[in-house]
């Protein structure tokens, strides 16, 4: 009996234990379930919170680019060679700030293949001018043989000088062209900053970089006038005329022109680097003080607005600051595609020199061996020229490419201090 009662005891404190657990495991369900859905109701609040601020950014982005004026840059593109168009793609702002999915991506290795692909192509459409001019060297190799056999060198001499005139006839001609591809570059570049220097500078106002637009204002315009001017009207037109006197004076010792031809291109090349130095300095300097004021000064008129404002006052800072964001992001977005216009209206002219300066170079490797020496002193001077054409080129583009970067980070800088 005793012991029957042990076991009942036994199996009734086993019972309590076992409801015990039972009743903790179940409370420990219910506080994970209510946990879990609590977690849910949060992230779904923020989720909802992030999709509403989004939308209303959208919105507001919206609005500012149907207000924003593009017209101009949709002409000038309108106005561009159909190879430079197709490059581009259409102009469609509200497409690329606000659908980023129907961009047109940005394939680097396609680039790269596209471009090697132009060289090639300009390199084969020039062959016919390396052919002439191999020619040439060619038959001024067998005038060269057959005036020693001559009883009148004189007129081997002038046979010679028709050979010469020939050669830098042609060699001059295609230099001209190369010139002027240049010159057309520079005068493309310009009429884009034009076009988009004013979008550029608008948006940057709208971040809040006032004073840095009003300072840049009439700097840019300024400065992107006079270095087309220089360019085109004095230093281009010093290249060529160093190319001619070097050439010139390697006919005969008569016409000692070479040395002038030396220094009339070290004063262009003198021209250029001061040309970048002044232009890269004003731009660096202008940019460095101008967004710090802007700054300080948003974040000043933010600050008493949020503080002093009464029921409105946040509400009014956080409108400006989702304003400014949007309009940061159509900037950048227009800046974006800027530098990828100022790149390709830059490579494809310098392709072209390119092709020609490799021909000039092949030639003068091909005419080295058999021609006569003053004939290999004319394609060097003439190459010498073309590298100096392509370096312009390339620095005014490389000087506006610049422009646009700084006027990218100049807003970023002012949205950051603010």
């Amino acid at each position: 009996m005793k012991k029957h009662r042990a076991e009942s005891k036994k199996r009734a404190a086993m019972v309590t234990v076992l409801l015990i657990l039972l009743v903790a495991l179940l409370t420990l369900l219910l506080a994970l379930c209510l946990a879990g859905q609590a977690g849910a109701a949060d992230f779904s609040s923020i989720y909802n919170s992030y999709d509403q601020e989004r939308r209303h950014l959208i919105e507001v982005v919206e609005t500012q680019l149907n207000l924003l004026d593009t017209s101009s840059v949709a002409a000038y593109l309108q106005n561009l060679q159909a190879e430079l168009r197709e490059e581009l793609g259409p102009f469609d702002l509200k497409q690329m700030v606000v659908a980023p999915e129907g961009r047109r991506q940005f394939d680097l290795p396609s680039l790269l293949r596209r471009l090697a692909s132009g060289l090639t192509r300009e390199i084969t459409h020039n062959t016919r001018l390396l052919g002439q001019l191999v020619l040439l060297a060619v038959f001024s190799a067998l005038l060269k043989a057959l005036a020693s056999a001559l009883p009148n060198p004189g007129a081997a001499e002038t046979a010679f000088i028709l050979v010469f005139i020939t050669l830098f006839y042609l060699s001059l001609q295609s230099f001209r062209t190369a010139v002027g591809l240049a010159e057309e570059a520079v005068e493309s570049m310009v009429g884009f900053m034009h076009a988009i220097l004013p979008l550029m500078l608008t948006m940057l106002a709208a971040v809040g970089g006032v004073t840095t637009a009003t300072v840049f204002q009439p700097l840019l315009f300024i400065t992107v006038n006079t270095v087309a001017t220089l360019t085109k009207n004095l230093i281009f037109p010093l290249i060529l005329l160093s190319a001619v006197l070097s050439a010139v004076g390697s006919l005969s010792k008569e016409f000692p022109l070479k040395q002038l031809g030396g220094v009339v291109r070290q004063w262009s090349i003198i021209l250029l680097g001061l040309l970048f130095i002044i232009f890269f300095g004003v731009l660096t300097i202008k940019g460095a003080i101008a967004p710090v004021s802007d700054g300080l000064t948003l974040k000043t008129i933010k600050f008493f607005t949020g503080t002093f404002v009464p029921v409105i006052g946040g509400r009014m800072a956080e409108a400006v600051e989702v304003v400014a964001g949007g309009s940061m992001l159509i900037k950048n977005t227009i800046g974006t595609f800027g530098l990828l216009t100022v790149f390709f209206i830059t490579a494809l002219p310098v392709l072209k020199i390119c092709a020609i300066l490799l021909i000039f170079r092949a030639a003068t490797a091909a005419m080295e061996p058999i021609s006569d020496s003053r004939l290999v002193e004319v394609m060097v001077a003439l190459s010498n020229g073309l590298a100096l054409v392509l370096a312009g080129v390339l620095t005014v583009g490389l000087m506006f490419f610049l422009t646009l970067t700084t006027l990218i980070n100049l807003g970023n800088v002012t949205a950051f201090i603010r």
